[in-house]
């Protein structure tokens, strides 16, 4: 099978199938040798996805009526290459047109031939569609980011600051580091081993790396030494100001990243209770926990909107990292064609769900985190007022940033904080931190 095919049936599996851009390549990889091939058809895909609205935008001004969706894909794929990836565009086309026969589509081959070639013609003069003038339109077009999202985001931080946020790449992978190991010897391994890195200067376990072909088959990461895990992520777990001793809940704990962070913040000296609703997931989180030589948590199946009267009053901490719509996370562009206004609507009756039910489980005195990798207002600020005038037994919590560094901690209001991409350099987070009074 060749590259451009597996590029196309993961574009495909994305697009009309609903899959995870990240597991649907490692599917479709699990048995590629090359790693030159393997790098390429993850580049592919990506960059069509981070500009799918662009290239979509592009291609309507030169196709007409209705495409078979493997058509489709097979021009975004190619129109992706023409104006975004830097490769000959005479080859382009010509792959795209052994793409379609490859497929069982040659009698549209001399289509998708003369729509890319047409593109390329427009390109080479300087001719291809303008963008749209209006500022939400524009930025759909070159983000992919929902509309009613950009608006959201005009309306919050003004134009300028949103279409900053909103632009944010970065091309680094962040690590963090696992107890027993250590910073100073992330540090060393790097510098022995040429891989660049920079640490986070807001956690001194999180650090932005360039170097790896693939991290997740370094022996650093097989031997449970580092994760990938984002500042944000690894923000919120500070933000839980965990303690030796503690009992800890994580109710959505999934792929197990934050429950091994806060075991790592107590040197396995918790008791740390992770819960996901489906099987695989929780199965997910125990191969990460056992990866990560995490032997103070324990995961299990369960349904985070069902009340569990036995765990009524019984935790220090409880952490609720709820599904969100993931519109903060930029690392991940197929989220933003996932979700409109009305998933969005059924997303937060699950995060109140999960937010009301755990409330339970805090004991006085013990601290409630609601967190998401979004900055939707719907599912942040809302839940939370929501949350407060319903629940009279707590309140923000004044002394949220007491564990994180003062740049952070300057910015914690009302219990409330807001991670920005473009402000802090990783994905687009909330949390809230309340404490129970009685």
């Amino acid at each position: 099978m060749s590259t451009a095919r597996i590029a196309l049936d993961v574009l495909c599996a994305v697009t009309y199938d609903d899959a995870y851009a990240n597991l649907a390549l490692d599917k479709a990889l699990s048995h590629t040798k090359n790693a030159h091939d393997e790098r390429f058809v993850r580049a592919l895909v990506y960059t069509a996805l981070e500009h799918l609205a662009h290239i979509d935008y592009v291609t309507e001004h030169y196709v007409k009526g209705r495409q078979h969706r493997v058509i489709k894909n097979i021009l975004r794929l190619g129109v992706c290459q023409i104006l975004f990836m830097q490769r000959p565009k005479s080859a382009v086309c010509n792959e795209c047109v052994s793409l379609t026969r490859e497929v069982g589509k040659a009698p549209l081959a001399g289509y998708v031939n003369a729509v890319l070639r047409n593109i390329c013609k427009c390109a080479e003069e300087n001719e291809l569609p303008g963008l749209p003038r209006n500022i939400t339109e524009r930025l759909h077009v070159e983000t992919g980011y929902p509309m009613w999202l950009i608006s959201e985001y005009t309306e919050r931080f003004g134009a300028e600051r949103a279409e900053a946020i909103l632009k944010y790449t970065d091309s680094t992978q962040s690590v963090r580091v696992q107890y027993p190991f250590d910073a100073d010897s992330f540090e060393k391994y790097c510098s022995e081993n040429g891989v660049n890195f920079e640490k986070n200067t807001d956690d001194e376990n999180v650090f932005r790396i360039s170097g790896f072909h693939k991290i997740t088959d370094s022996e650093l990461f097989l031997s449970g030494k580092i994760t990938l895990q984002s500042a944000a992520s690894a923000m919120v777990c500070r933000l839980c100001d965990v303690k030796p001793h503690m009992r800890i809940l994580d109710a959505c704990a999934a792929p197990g990243g934050k429950s091994a962070y806060l075991a790592s913040l107590t040197k396995g000296e918790c008791e740390i209770t992770a819960c996901e609703l489906h099987e695989h997931r929780r199965l997910l989180t125990e191969k990460t926990f056992e990866r990560l030589h995490v032997s103070c948590a324990k995961a299990y199946t369960r349904d985070m909107t069902v009340k569990n009267p036995d765990w009524e009053g019984l935790f220090d901490v409880v952490l609720c990292d709820v599904p969100c719509s993931g519109l903060g996370v930029t690392g991940k562009p197929d989220a933003r064609y996932r979700k409109d206004a009305n998933s969005v609507s059924e997303i937060t009756k699950t995060q109140w769900e999960i937010l009301h039910t755990c409330a339970d489980y805090v004991k006085v005195g013990g601290s409630l985190i609601y967190s998401t990798c979004t900055v939707s207002f719907s599912e942040n600020e809302r839940i939370i007022e929501r949350f407060l005038s319903k629940h009279k037994e707590f309140l923000p919590d004044s002394r949220m940033g007491v564990n994180i560094s003062s740049r952070i901690q300057n910015r914690c209001k009302d219990g409330m904080l807001h991670i920005l991409p473009d402000t802090d350099g990783t994905d687009g987070f909330f949390a809230s931190k309340m404490v129970r009074i009685k």
